[in-house]
């Protein structure tokens, strides 16, 4: 291989790096905010709950 066959596979592989690396950053930032909505919403669950000690007698 010359030394131009070799930049070109050097640059195709840096090329392919690049881009499983956008997929598993997008992947994160979506798995991250799934994770911040299930946080969110058992918060909102949490804070919708009334102690025992506010409990009204019926």
């Amino acid at each position: 291989m010359d030394a131009t066959g070799y930049f070109l596979a050097v640059y195709n592989e840096t090329l392919r790096l690049r881009a499983e690396r956008q997929l598993i950053l997008a992947a994160v930032r979506a798995e991250r905010a799934r994770a911040q909505r299930v946080r969110l919403e058992i918060q909102a669950i949490r804070d919708s709950q009334i102690s025992p000690g506010e409990a009204q007698p019926v």
